[in-house]
């Protein structure tokens, strides 16, 4: 059999006449409906300014700024342990109004620039109003040099491995929406262990598969393994000894 996932979908493939499929059961990695957005502000020009959210599972933005409601300048936090690494953003937004065009400015990124300047991808978006799902959407997408500069690099460093901007913008579609934006399909731990909980619940795909713990992370999670083949039945518990 093979398993795979895109763009939040997971598919079991068995035998002719015998397709196990996650997908329906499952549905894509929606973004949450729970996220928490500050009310959008009116500022002294009297437009009402775009309220942000990461504050959910795999969700990264630190700072959104604007200067008038057209546009907005974003910054990501960084990866962990690295010396200012960002590529991964996934941020949802509120406030938008039907025919409301918005430019977007992450200032601080790195590596993507073959993807977004060169092959031309797009940020995917997820309306929820649209009710489409998860989707590539946005115009005029750029990838620049920044004029920020990465604080934690030399001045070598920084001219070699700087960061660089990304660009796009959105025309929003509905009023009282929520719209999230992210680098690419978004697949969280707690969607993954759903997609797992299928799997091997599944009648005919648990005959081939076995879920255990390899150890925990770092930051407490369970780091599991999948093993996938012709799988043995667990073996039996040892037989107390007899007594002479």
């Amino acid at each position: 059999g093979a398993f795979g996932a895109a763009g939040g979908a997971a598919a079991a493939v068995g035998d002719a006449g015998q397709r196990p499929s996650f997908d329906h059961a499952i549905g894509p990695c929606a973004p949450p409906k729970d996220a928490y957005f500050e009310p959008p502000r009116v500022m002294p020009d009297g437009k009402r300014r775009l309220s942000f959210s990461a504050c959910f599972e795999s969700g990264n933005l630190a700072l959104a700024q604007s200067d008038h409601a057209a546009s907005y300048v974003l910054l990501l936090e960084c990866d962990v342990n690295t010396m200012g690494y960002t590529q991964w953003f996934y941020f949802g937004v509120q406030g938008g109004t039907p025919g409301m065009r918005v430019s977007f400015k992450i200032i601080n990124m790195h590596k993507a620039g073959l993807l977004f300047g060169e092959k031309g991808m797009r940020p995917v978006v997820w309306s929820e109003r649209s009710g489409r799902g998860w989707e590539r959407a946005g115009s005029e997408v750029k990838f620049y040099p920044s004029d920020t500069r990465n604080p934690l690099l030399s001045q070598e460093g920084a001219q070699r491995f700087g960061f660089q901007t990304l660009e796009w913008k959105y025309t929003f579609e509905y009023d009282e929406d929520t719209v999230f934006f992210a680098y690419h399909y978004p697949y969280t731990y707690t969607y993954l262990r759903s997609v797992l909980s299928a799997m091997t619940s599944h009648p005919y795909a648990s005959q081939f598969l076995r879920r255990g713990t390899l150890c925990k992370t770092v930051g407490g999670m369970t780091c599991e393994t999948l093993e996938i083949g012709a799988v043995a039945p667990a073996p039996a518990p040892d037989a107390p000894p007899k007594e002479q």
